[in-house]
């Protein structure tokens, strides 16, 4: 790979950036940065020096999401290109499993993180070499329950935002004692559903029941993993695919993400998170 051509792509995400080193077609170097300092073009530069990725011999950068649209062209007389963030998400998601997908002609890619977007993807009879002029892809909706939901919720219910601690409490707690099973109020299953299934998330917590913060984190988790689970699912139904590929930053809170997929199972949709998930839109900006 000596005479490999270095590209650079950066996803400009709500709380956090990620940062993709390229070497042609191949990720080199991943990083994802919590902060809130990326409204301006001097933020590459910081991301790169921590990094210690110089700017000379890249060939252009991509940026998408975030403020990245007001970002200026060129920076050291390198192009800047702005990509579209739904183009982004369709392209990382198909990139990131697209072992997984050679037999699909249209599937659903889906970026869980503050909030949940669900992009439909359309490959029109590509090669390897020119996928991403082929492949199609549409907005078709989502739902603003992700990380921003999961974190706001803990914050208020049980006063902590810290995710290891909360993975501790999730743990340890007991859902079954916040949450409404289908069992308890018809007293057996119903339709596809068993009566151990949930009827109402947190239901309890109106009939005044003591619960413990343990098991309120079990049922927050519960209640967003459901939630967004239940919108993909029917995302996949509505536009008849059978396999939906999952990236984003909530992947990484496995608990939520083991929920989304049994409802999946539940339902009968395959759901696929690739490896490197959570960079997808940063790893589907190189255009």
């Amino acid at each position: 790979m000596l005479n490999s051509k270095k590209y650079l792509s950066l996803d400009f995400g709500a709380s956090t950036v990620d940062v993709v080193f390229w070497k042609d077609d191949k990720v080199v170097q991943i990083k994802s940065f919590e902060t809130k300092d990326h409204s301006s073009i001097n933020s590459i530069k910081k991301f790169l020096n921590e990094l210690k990725i110089s700017l000379q011999g890249i060939e252009k950068i991509f940026v998408t999401g975030g403020k990245s649209r007001n970002f200026e062209d060129k920076i050291n007389d390198i192009q800047i290109e702005k990509i579209n963030e739904i183009k982004a998400i369709g392209r990382g998601g198909y990139f990131l499993a697209k072992k997984f997908l050679e037999k699909e002609k249209e599937f659903l890619v889906v970026s869980m993180g503050t909030g949940t977007c669900i992009v439909k993807c359309k490959m029109k009879n590509a090669s390897p070499k020119f996928w991403r002029e082929k492949l199609k892809i549409n907005h078709i909706g989502g739902t603003g329950i992700g990380g921003g939901t999961f974190l706001g919720l803990c914050k208020e219910l049980i006063d902590e935002t810290d995710i290891l601690k909360l993975r501790k409490m999730f743990a340890k707690g007991d859902k079954r004692k916040v949450d409404l099973s289908v069992g308890e109020i018809i007293g057996s299953g119903i339709g596809i559903v068993s009566a151990n299934n949930t009827a109402s998330n947190l239901g309890k917590l109106a009939r005044n029941v003591n619960s413990k913060k343990e098991d309120l984190a079990a049922g927050i988790v519960n209640l967003i993993g459901q939630a967004i689970g239940t919108n993909i699912v029917f995302a996949a139904k509505a536009e008849k695919v059978k396999k939906v590929v999952l990236i984003g930053k909530l992947i990484r809170f496995k608990e939520i993400t083991d929920i989304i997929l049994e409802v999946g199972k539940l339902y009968g949709v395959a759901m696929i998170v690739p490896k490197g998930g959570e960079y997808g839109t940063g790893v589907g900006a190189l255009s």
